[in-house]
């Protein structure tokens, strides 16, 4: 199938049922990043708890609408000399994401579009598995969801996330 983009959506893209959605998020979730276009209201959001309760994995929700920058996601891990001065630092997940346990969890990054300040940390996310300095389990399943452009609430997606992830369209349930 071709793609051809035509401002910010494209005229041609993968578009796939509920079900179908799920099962694909469910099979490559681990290995490919896929953000999920759909209708205000089309139930994006709520395939988050059915791949969890399919795949035995923890639940995670990152709202993007909750969160004004990355200073929200990450905070500073402080690095002390013996003399107890601080000679570096580095930045690991807010303890709400659980990325610390070392498990294996299904993590949907909801409103992806609508936060432009989170596009740069993100985009690491998507790319590489790895959030701050935390690298996601092999297992993990990641997916974002956002809303189509067309419909004016703000979802837009930067082309430096849109380059490094698999844009798919859902149908309404």
């Amino acid at each position: 199938m071709t793609t051809k983009l035509q401002g910010n959506s494209f005229s041609s893209m993968p578009t796939l049922s509920h079900t179908a959605m799920v099962q694909a998020i469910r099979h490559t979730g681990h290995e490919h990043s896929l953000i999920v276009q759909g209708g205000m209201g089309g139930a994006k959001t709520a395939m988050l708890k059915e791949i969890a309760a399919l795949t035995g994995m923890r639940p995670v929700l990152l709202d993007c609408t909750t969160k004004g920058d990355i200073g929200d996601c990450l905070m500073p891990n402080f690095h002390k000399d013996k003399n107890g001065q601080i000679v570096a630092f580095d930045l690991v997940p807010n303890i709400e994401f659980g990325l610390h346990l070392n498990e294996d969890i299904v993590l949907c990054v909801d409103e992806v579009g609508k936060n432009r300040a989170l596009m740069p940390g993100l985009t690491r996310l998507f790319q590489e598995r790895i959030f701050g300095n935390v690298q996601m389990t092999k297992r993990s399943i990641l997916f974002g969801c956002t809303n189509l452009a067309a419909e004016n609430v703000g979802d837009v997606l930067a082309p430096l996330l849109r380059n490094r992830v698999t844009v798919i369209r859902k149908l309404s349930p």
